[in-house]
């Protein structure tokens, strides 16, 4: 019967680097190299327990080798799939209605959320079993009539519109990354890896000026 062999020593950040070696008549047969930098590699290998692993042990000190025995063609059949936090979308829009570059500019400082431009709200929650999802609002400027827009002042709009949308996704990536790293500390600390995040909202705005220079300016 084939085994799986596992081979382990650790990686030059805290994590591990693991081998997965399939083995039938002494001839390697599929071979799975990954490197984890936050998740102990016996918590990984617990994970095998689901790919149809008849009986395993585990030493994760120094290069240890494991055997795994495995049926054939259920390991290789098999895709390995982790779960990964949900994400969701929801696209908000206010109003503006000026024909000038400038009169636009006041009216998304009026009339924009919390005085900005375009906002992005993420929530990350998890079950007691860690399960992930993640929930992203976007908050973004819409002209009442992009037609009545001068032809010029039109693709400014435009340009400008495409460049915010980056920028508040960058923000949106920050939810994401959150919700993943939760994922990846089995939810241990949760709130601080929020935290974590939400700080780094502050940190792109303050870097980016909220985005003037990335090229967030309508003129």
């Amino acid at each position: 019967m084939p085994v799986l062999r596992i081979l382990t020593a650790p990686g030059n950040r805290g994590g591990f680097f693991i081998r997965f070696e399939i083995v039938e008549k002494k001839t390697v047969v599929r071979q799975l190299r990954r490197t984890t930098s936050s998740e102990p590699a016996r918590q990984y290998a617990g994970r095998l327990l689901e790919c149809g692993v008849m009986k395993m042990s585990f030493s994760d000190a120094g290069f240890k080798q494991t055997a795994f025995v495995f049926a054939l063609g259920v390991m290789l059949g098999a895709t390995m799939v982790e779960a990964k936090p949900k994400i969701s979308v929801v696209e908000k829009t206010y109003t503006v209605d000026a024909t000038t570059a400038r009169a636009m500019v006041q009216q998304m400082g009026q009339r924009g959320p919390n005085g900005y431009w375009a906002y992005t709200d993420w929530y990350v929650n998890w079950t007691g079993s860690c399960d992930l999802s993640v929930k992203i609002t976007y908050t973004m400027p819409k002209h009442k009539n992009e037609a009545k827009l001068d032809p010029a002042v039109r693709e400014n709009w435009k340009t400008f519109l495409a460049v915010l949308r980056k920028h508040e996704e960058k923000h949106g990536a920050h939810g994401i990354q959150a919700a993943q790293e939760i994922e990846q500390t089995k939810c241990a600390d949760g709130q601080a890896v929020i935290k974590k995040w939400s700080n780094q909202d502050k940190v792109l705005d303050k870097r980016t000026d909220h985005g003037k220079k990335e090229g967030v300016v309508l003129k």
